[in-house]
């Protein structure tokens, strides 16, 4: 996001390709006022990056895609290919540099370690203190600044919220599978109300504690808004008659902005168990402070 959407204005969505490898590719699309000259990117107030991959609907296997001449004389075409160039080897290299495959590094060890002495109260409370025990100590004597502090570092246990959902035929795209839209329409709600149910958690407890209760008007509650949509990852088809859960939890937050990681596990007709479908990443900025999250290892990376 680059702007702020009005819904009084009108707009103008653009889209081509960027790069295209041997049978993948990657689409750029914008989003700019019709006021200003849509082919500009410097104007766009939303950009959108896809990689999509060919396959053979026979076997699946991957098919060979033609190449894509790039214009040496267009500065900006040569700007987004080397730009989506640039994206294929982050994402090679993050693949290899997996927890799945590799142990983490050094630096990765130090700030895990540095989340975990950060959340221990002077005190030495343990992490593995329940969260609402933290807060009704406060409660009875909030004069008490160090476990008031540990309200500011919030466990991950205490930040995972589900939604299930059942997948119509009115779903189905072209392919007979589930919608991509779908899924990510329904993954980004259950972020938002994530991110809201988080930010609430820092404003309840100032509402409670605060002498005067009119500094705290119910329009001032924190209200999420979206600053980015990060990678997201398309596993496993949906099948038609799926029942899926949105496993939505804050993987980090600090100052006004929180980072929700949102899983999909579809269970589909005459099946035994759930398979991970898909997974998104949503950053939200919030006009209230934030509390302090500190994630398990296996997600720092």
């Amino acid at each position: 996001m680059r702007g702020i959407l009005h819904s009084e204005q009108n707009y103008t969505v653009n889209g081509r390709l960027s790069w295209v490898g041997s049978s993948s590719m990657e689409a750029v699309c914008w989003i700019t006022p019709t006021s200003h000259d849509s082919r500009a990117m410097e104007w766009a107030v939303l950009e959108a990056r896809f990689v999509l991959v060919a396959r053979k609907p026979s076997t699946s296997s991957s098919f060979k895609v033609p190449p894509l001449p790039i214009d040496q004389n267009d500065p900006v075409a040569v700007g987004l290919a080397e730009r989506a160039e640039s994206s294929k080897k982050r994402r090679l290299l993050e693949a290899k540099s997996s927890l799945f495959l590799e142990p983490p590094t050094a630096e990765e060890l130090k700030t895990v370690h540095t989340f975990f002495t950060n959340a221990r109260s002077s005190s030495g409370n343990t992490l593995t203190e329940p969260f609402e025990a933290i807060e009704t100590t406060v409660n009875a004597d909030p004069s008490n600044t160090d476990r008031y502090n540990m309200l500011k570092r919030i466990p991950m246990d205490n930040l995972f919220w589900n939604s299930l959902a059942i997948c119509q035929p009115q779903m189905q795209n072209t392919s007979g599978k589930i919608f991509g839209g779908f899924l990510m329409r329904n993954a980004f709600e259950t972020a938002w109300a994530s991110a809201y149910l988080f930010a609430l958690k820092q404003y309840d407890h100032l509402f409670q504690n605060a002498t005067n209760k009119a500094d705290y008007p119910a329009h001032h509650q924190p209200h999420p808004f979206l600053l980015c949509v990060d990678d997201i990852s398309f596993l496993h088809p949906v099948e038609i008659g799926s029942v899926i859960e949105f496993r939505s939890h804050v993987v980090y937050s600090t100052g006004r902005a929180v980072h929700i990681r949102v899983e999909t596990h579809s269970r589909p007709p005459h099946s035994n168990g759930f398979v991970n479908t898909n997974v998104y990443h949503f950053t939200f900025g919030c006009s209230n402070p934030l509390s302090r999250s500190y994630c398990d290892v296996d997600q720092m990376n």
